[in-house]
């Protein structure tokens, strides 16, 4: 089957109403598709639609009935995918998506959201479904989940090298990882946002992208050792944080603010279109969790230019490759250390390319590309 052939539908249910790294791999892939000349639209859960991008009902997160059916479910709803705020509108979207005649013209749902996946790969078994379900695996899933599907792309050689061949038996396991737009996130400066936060041109600014709470990105780990490292620098620096508020956003926000005045600056809920010039206001990238799958954001940031600090999880060391250093992250006084070594503006440079080389090599969005078009072509095979 010729690519121009291929019908593929992308979905995320939390488009438009949540910002996080699924709702922005789906859109992205979209684009990608049809510029690559595929039949492929996006169903979302909610927003505007066009040409290519189709809204399905669903009970989305943060509206009154989701949070009513979150609280007051029997505890045996979880068996239907009715438990948590994330689960309902999974399953809410996934049923409606069942019954919409344009999503069975389509061979192949490309999908992050796993609760969906599992129920329209399902009904695909049971020949009540036409396209068949590829999950892209970035949720954290058990072995024993994913050893239900029939197709399941990892995207990180770790995420391939766990798998246990005695239970996951039932998956079709493919490695693709995500990609980046390179000739959209590349290296330059942003001196007007400099100037407008306040901050001087030869002023050392580390900068991260994430939701502002402490659960996984450990924005409060970040504060504290910024804080010890401000201390005791020898320049002015400062932290960026960029990131979509949570419920713990105004007390992270104000502790960041009387303990560092004047240094740390918190960018909140901005529009994707936005990032590539944000990124531009830093010397170097920081990534606090201590596991992840494959953060987009980690991949926009070396593809700027960013040298990177991660943690030694095996996922976020390959993604940055000699780009940047991994360290005991878990640990007190680990990132304000490095954060001296790192304020050398030589080390960071010869990083900073690096880096940039690293994402142009393994993560454009061509070279990724092409080998999700072949995943493509062999499913349907």
């Amino acid at each position: 089957m010729s690519a121009t052939n291929l019908r593929v539908a992308v979905t995320a249910s939390g488009v438009s109403h949540v910002k996080r790294g699924i709702e922005t791999w789906a859109v992205d892939l979209l684009e990608a598709l049809l510029e690559r000349g595929l039949v492929a639209c996006l169903f979302q859960g909610s927003g505007k639609e066009n040409q290519n991008r189709f809204s399905i009902p669903c009970i989305p997160r943060g509206t009154e009935l989701n949070s009513f059916l979150a609280r007051y479910s029997p505890s045996w709803f979880w068996r239907i995918g009715m438990k948590s705020p994330y689960d309902i509108e999974q399953t809410s979207f996934a049923v409606c998506l069942l019954l919409s005649k344009r999503a069975r013209s389509y061979d192949i749902i490309h999908t992050q959201d796993p609760l969906a996946a599992r129920i329209l790969d399902k009904c695909n078994r049971l020949g009540l479904f036409k396209p068949r379900v590829l999950l892209a695996h970035g949720t954290e899933e058990t072995e024993e989940f994913l050893a239900r599907l029939s197709l399941v792309q990892h995207l990180a050689p770790h995420h391939m090298g766990k798998l246990n061949p005695e239970t996951n038996t039932s998956a079709r396991c493919f490695f693709v990882p995500n990609f980046v737009d390179t000739q959209r996130f590349f290296p330059g400066a942003n001196s007007e946002l400099r100037k407008k936060l306040g901050i001087s041109e030869s002023a050392f600014v580390v900068l991260t992208t994430a939701a502002v709470k402490r659960h996984h990105k450990r924005i409060d780990y970040l504060i504290d050792e910024f804080v010890r490292f401000e201390a005791k620098a020898d320049k002015e620096s400062h932290l960026v944080i960029i990131g979509a508020s949570t419920d713990e956003t105004t007390e992270l926000v104000d502790g960041a603010t009387a303990a560092c005045p004047g240094r740390i600056h918190f960018l909140l809920d901005q529009e994707h279109e936005e990032i590539p010039s944000i990124l531009g206001l830093g010397d170097l990238f920081v990534l606090c969790s201590l596991k992840e799958m494959m953060p987009i954001a980690l991949l926009e940031a070396i593809s700027s230019g960013l040298p990177s600090l991660v943690s030694k999880h095996p996922v976020v060391n390959w993604m940055i490759g000699p780009g940047g250093e991994s360290i005991a992250m878990e640990e007190k006084r680990a990132l304000e250390i490095a954060l001296h070594k790192w304020s050398d503006p030589t080390l960071r440079h010869t990083a900073g390319e690096q880096a940039r080389a690293h994402a142009i090599e393994l993560f454009s969005k061509k070279n990724v590309l092409d080998k999700l078009v072949d995943i493509y072509r062999a499913i349907l095979l």
